[in-house]
């Protein structure tokens, strides 16, 4: 943290609530920063960590398990995607963040269509270890240990409750995590009015960190963060293709967030959520 020098003591009494708490903010990111930079003195201590996760059999068998499975609830498989039919240059161009939504609750069709475009799009046997299988999804993520979960919340046809699912990169498919949430319940969570969270579905990001802090150490955080913001942009890239509107939603109650994807908060927490429906 940065030091505090004469000046700052002499008039302490007279700075501002807000100011303190703007200090209190910029310690705590510098703290975050400092403890996960990459340095000389970290280089050897991730050398070895990086190795043993690239070339020990179990680990890498482990490593490519990097998903969740639930054994008790039963999984869905979604509809076969439509093929997405705009250019590139189409979809940078439509991308934009829009919270005007029709009132009407996206279909499994649509929700396999907006999903299709962050699953598993190519699998390879690992070197070492050949029960290993490792599997590609569309967007980066550091050693391809995936540390993000994605979720769907779904409301019903009158919006007085939402369904939570898990989604399956590999297999294309849903897991019903939690029902009949009220809606009341789904707009608190979001600090939203009632009216305002009337979207077609919503996709709920969570990050398991260790799946990549065990291998990067506190790189691996960050990694997590940035995985998540790539999702994030292929999201709105399919919505722009799909002509949905789609708004990436920062402002959350992670608490409450956590209990509707029904996760623990400590070995699993929240990370950021897209808002997304059919346009008026």
């Amino acid at each position: 943290m940065r030091s505090k020098n004469l000046a700052y003591y002499l008039h302490k009494n007279e700075q501002s609530l807000d100011f303190d708490q703007k200090q209190t903010f910029r310690d705590l990111v510098e703290i975050f920063h400092e403890n996960s930079k990459m340095t000389t003195v970290w280089k050897p201590f991730l050398a070895k960590s990086i190795s043993h996760h690239l070339t020990n059999v179990t680990q890498i068998y482990l490593d490519s398990k990097n998903k969740k499975k639930y054994v008790f609830e039963s999984e869905e498989k979604l509809p076969t995607p439509s093929t997405y039919t705009h250019s590139f240059d189409d979809v940078i161009q439509k991308r934009s963040s829009n919270m005007v939504f029709k009132k009407e609750p996206l279909s499994k069709q649509t929700i396999s269509n907006l999903l299709s475009s962050l699953r598993v799009t190519r699998s390879g046997q690992s070197k070492f270890n050949e029960k290993a299988i490792i599997k590609r999804r569309t967007y980066a993520s550091a050693g391809a240990l995936f540390p993000v979960e994605i979720y769907a919340l779904i409301p019903n046809n009158n919006f007085t409750e939402w369904d939570s699912y898990n989604y399956d990169p590999r297999n294309h498919s849903i897991t019903l995590v939690d029902s009949n949430i009220k809606h009341k319940k789904v707009a608190h969570a979001f600090q939203l009015d009632a009216t305002k969270i009337q979207c077609g579905a919503v996709i709920v990001l969570s990050g398991i960190f260790n799946r990549s802090v065990n291998k990067y150490g506190p790189l691996g955080y960050r990694f997590s963060l940035i995985e998540a913001g790539g999702i994030i942009q292929q999201l709105g890239l399919a919505c722009a293709d799909m002509d949905l509107n789609g708004l990436t939603w920062g402002g959350a109650l992670d608490y409450d967030m956590n209990q509707l994807i029904k996760i623990d908060g400590l070995e699993e927490n929240y990370l950021i959520s897209f808002l997304v429906g059919l346009q008026k």
